[in-house]
């Protein structure tokens, strides 16, 4: 079974103040502390959810527009659409106020009005007198719920069920007519209720075109079929607690969300009402609940709940039948911890709330737990003349000049559950190196951290980012990162571990000319558009998923792709094939990739490097000429000025056998520096490779700086 895991974690982080957020973007994220909520109240929650909720899928809360607490359970993920079951009813009433807003019909319209060819020969009098009122408050009249089949119509089977009580006087809860608004709603507008809300809702809000699924006429389906991620649901939660306005725009006239969210008919009477959540009262499509607050929800567990009074949402995804559960849980931890004022840091409750979730991260998979060792290394562990195994770097520059190189090794031969990240600094240039950091998940296993990346990042912040997985698929793994504000320090100190996404990243983040951040990262070999881009647009606070690029399976190895953001503002991709490099070319900012195709740079399949300069031209590192295939010798660097139509110059770098994974980085006075591998299990070499364009344009050293085959590392250790 493929898993796409992300842990139970609590994400807090600073939040300047600044300009609406774009629509793609993620929601701002605060310590609980700053925004009134105490720490210690969440984590009884959790906890409390943990072991009275039979399977918990993820938890969210806001509280005054901020994500102050978020977590995962098993296989669920930030990134992982989740069922919604009938908290799709909510988005439906949602296009049926737009629907109605924009003039296609009335809440008082009759239901038959709009299907005259579907009714029954001799519709009853009931029947003739239901409105989009009755289907949308759950009263249309029916004493049990009509059946809809898959070969059936299904407007023609509703209008033919009996309807024996006046509309408008009984609830009962009835997923077929919220299908009948879907199908007004198309009806009346030409489009499905998802098309519908695309451009009026979903886009504005940053979500990514949903799946939502359809009638056998084409509708969708309304009372159910919406998959959405945790984030989505709780930013469609935070519109309404907004009354539908989002970044200065009233996407939901306001008069709706307050009828719909409204008590418009009694439920007590219901057969849900032994529950005390289901008895007070309904709306259109949202129920009422305790406390003033209102709610959609859905089978299994999944909730929205809105809490006005408090400025609060609280979004749950779960598979279980203990619904109330559920909410008496918020009411008992999450109600009491939301206070008027914000609250002093509290430190001790922090660390408190982050030992729990630690505890649930590792008993949910251990490759989800932070790395057990992250500090200097250990001499009867982590010693060079110890490791069978050592490869795959990259590099960085400080600002002041400071040097710093991570690769991964291991005490046995192979890339294995053993590897752990070595990171290695310099401050004389490359002359020497001192390996001052050392990323161990567990010792011998199972779990390995592997393919680290680094990265000067444009506020002067040096990431280290690993990957750590158990095996070598991109679906059991999980990208990481530490960060420093002291780049030129010989021991600076580094942010605790973060998990910033599924999949596997080693190759530099982008910097688009928005500002954006991107993350290559992949969950390759085992799916479906695994080579994907996860994108921060608050340097790196918070990361979502953007679009993804489909690999046939036929072509599949490591993806290990590379961006460019061109000069026409499209987004050109280079992958890691079976067959060479592959590539593909968005127009939309990412979203949406076309095809992999073969490119016309000839190379095995192997990293290589491709990055734009200060000049504006784009360097690439590879083996051999541009238009032949070698194995993995004669690293060359190359250039382009057209972007990468046409390929210049070819500075070799290192003609032997073994040389591999070239990484690099320009610093502002010009040299550009590139790192490699060679025999990663016999001389077990780190090199380096200085240069300047004007040496590559030469094909030859020219410029003066040139230095070759630097060493970083190598077995044995020199004295």
């Amino acid at each position: 079974m493929l898993r796409f895991v992300a842990p139970l974690l609590f994400c807090w982080s600073s939040w300047a103040a600044g300009p609406a957020l774009a629509a793609e973007t993620a929601l701002p994220r605060s310590s609980p502390e700053a925004q009134g909520v105490d720490s210690a109240g969440v984590r009884a929650f959790v906890e409390a959810a943990d072991a009275q909720v039979d399977e918990m899928h993820s938890f969210m809360l806001l509280r005054h527009g901020q994500v102050v607490a978020e977590g995962w359970w098993g296989e669920e993920g930030p990134e992982k659409p989740h069922v919604l079951w009938s908290l799709s009813k909510s988005f439906t009433s949602t296009a049926a106020g737009l629907a109605i807003a924009d003039g296609k019909f009335a809440l008082d319209d009759k239901v038959l009005g709009f299907f005259p060819d579907a009714a029954p020969a001799e519709p009853s009098a009931n029947l003739r007198a239901m409105r989009v009122r009755d289907l949308l408050t759950m009263s249309a009249g029916h004493e049990t719920e009509p059946k809809l089949t898959p070969d059936g119509v299904w407007v023609r089977q509703l209008l033919a069920h009996p309807v024996p009580h006046e509309p408008g006087t009984t609830f009962r809860y009835n997923t077929p007519a919220t299908y009948m608004v879907s199908a007004i709603v198309q009806k009346t507008t030409g489009q499905t209720v998802r098309d519908y809300l695309q451009s009026r809702l979903f886009e504005p809000l940053g979500i990514e075109k949903p799946r939502w699924d359809q009638s056998p006429q084409g509708e969708s389906i309304g009372g159910y079929g919406l998959f959405l991620t945790t984030e989505d649901v709780a930013k469609f939660g935070q519109l309404l607690l907004q009354k539908g306005e989002w970044n200065g725009r009233q996407l939901v006239p306001a008069e709706w969300v307050e009828q719909a969210t409204s008590k418009q008919v009694d439920n007590d009477e219901a057969p849900s009402a032994g529950n005390p959540d289901w008895r007070q009262g309904y709306g259109f499509q949202f129920w009422r609940c305790r406390h003033g607050a209102y709610r959609g929800d859905g089978k299994d567990g999944q909730f929205c709940v809105v809490l006005p009074e408090e400025d609060a949402v609280v979004v749950m995804t779960a598979k279980t039948r203990t619904l109330q559960t559920q909410l008496d849980l918020v009411w008992q931890h999450i109600l009491p911890a939301l206070r008027d004022e914000p609250l002093p840091a509290n430190p001790a409750a922090a660390a408190e709330l982050k030992a729990a979730l630690t505890e649930l991260q590792a008993a949910a998979e251990p490759f989800l737990a932070p790395p057990r060792h992250v500090g200097p290394p250990e001499e009867s562990v982590h010693a060079l003349s110890s490791r069978k195994f050592q490869g795959i770097p990259s590099l960085a520059v400080a600002p002041g000049g400071r040097q710093w190189a991570n690769w991964y090794a291991g005490p046995t031969p192979g890339e294995d559950r053993n590897n752990y990240v070595v990171l290695s600094t310099s401050g004389d240039d490359g002359a020497t190196w001192e390996e001052t950091l050392v990323i161990d998940p567990d010792g011998p296993g199972p779990v390995r951290a592997f393919d680290p990346e680094l990265w000067l990042a444009p506020n002067g912040r040096l990431y280290v980012f690993w990957a750590q997985a158990e095996g070598h698929d991109g679906t059991v793994a999980g990208v990481w990162c530490v960060h420093t504000d002291e780049p030129d320090a010989a021991r600076p100190t580094w942010s605790e571990p973060r998990r910033l996404t599924d999949g596997i990243m080693m190759c530099k983040p982008t910097v688009l000319s928005t500002g954006e951040w991107v993350l290559p990262a992949s969950t390759w070999r085992k799916t479906d558009d695994s080579a994907r881009l996860i994108v921060s647009a608050d340097e790196g606070a918070t990361w979502t998923l953007r679009g993804a690029c489909h690999v046939p399976a036929e072509d599949r190895s490591f993806d290990e792709h590379m961006l460019v953001e061109r000069a026409d503002g499209s987004l050109w991709m280079l992958v890691r094939t079976n067959y060479g490099i592959g590539e593909s070319v968005s127009t939309d900012r990412g979203r949406t990739w076309p095809d992999l195709t073969p490119s016309r740079i000839a190379h095995p399949s192997a990293r290589f490097f491709v990055r734009r300069l200060a000049s504006g031209k784009l360097l690439l590192v590879k083996h051999g000429p541009i238009d032949e295939r070698t194995g993995r010798s004669h690293l060359t660097a190359f250039l382009s000025d057209d972007d990468g139509e046409t390929w210049t110059g070819g500075l070799l770098l290192d003609e032997r056998s073994g040389v591999s994974y070239p990484d690099g980085q320009q610093t502002d006075d010009g040299l550009i520096r590139v790192i490699y591998d060679r025999s990663r299990t016999g001389a077990r070499q780190i090199l380096t490779a200085t240069f300047r364009e004007a040496d590559v344009v030469a094909g030859k050293p020219v410029s003066g700086d040139v230095r070759l085959r630097q060493v970083v590392s190598e077995f044995p250790a020199k004295p």
